[in-house]
């Protein structure tokens, strides 16, 4: 039976940015390829594949009055393995993985839009708290996507999945521009 599990890295210090050649950047009608998964699987593992992803997150503007910042969902191709190159039903499973990256990109981006900051200091504890927050529901949101489907291997049960993320991404399409408005506290 096929395996494979999700690996997320989320860094708000990825200073590679998604316009590098090992990164992809999330765009909606992108087909995930095996290709894409560069890195050498190791001999001994019990996974097929791994998905390696990222919302690599940067300063665009920041003055008195607001900040704008960037959230990419990228996907890591030096990072990411593969065992096999004909699974499709595997593929479609760690597409989704990045498609949860992009949600959670989508997320961070509405949760940093409703923020309101007196100066620097309060910017950077709310940006800490907000983003680990979000992280930590990434992961658990991760797991869970693995558990229920059982790393892809429950058809069923991966359809709803699918059709579950493609609704989340559809419901916070107001978030989908990668830049994001946080203005400072009169």
């Amino acid at each position: 039976m096929l395996s494979q599990l999700f690996a997320f890295i989320l860094s708000s210090f990825l200073f590679l940015g998604c316009s590098s050649y090992n990164l992809i950047l999330w765009e909606k009608d992108f087909n995930l390829k095996w290709r894409h998964f560069k890195k050498e699987p190791p001999l001994k593992h019990e996974f097929e594949a791994l998905t390696y992803g990222t919302i690599d997150t940067k300063v665009i503007t920041n003055n008195y009055n607001y900040i704008i910042m960037e959230f990419n969902a990228c996907f890591i191709k030096n990072s990411s393995w593969t065992k096999t190159k004909d699974n499709n039903e595997l593929l479609r499973h760690e597409k989704i993985h990045f498609d949860i990256i992009e949600l959670f990109a989508r997320k961070m981006r509405k949760e940093f839009s409703q923020l309101k900051y007196v100066d620097i200091a309060d910017f950077n504890k709310l940006y800490d708290e907000t983003y680990y927050n979000l992280w930590k529901k990434h992961m658990n949101f991760q797991h869970l996507y693995d558990k229920e489907t059982n790393h892809g291997k429950e058809k069923s049960i991966q359809e709803v999945w699918e059709k579950r993320i493609a609704k989340l991404l559809t419901d916070l399409n107001k978030y989908a521009n990668r830049r994001t408005i946080i203005y400072r506290k009169k």
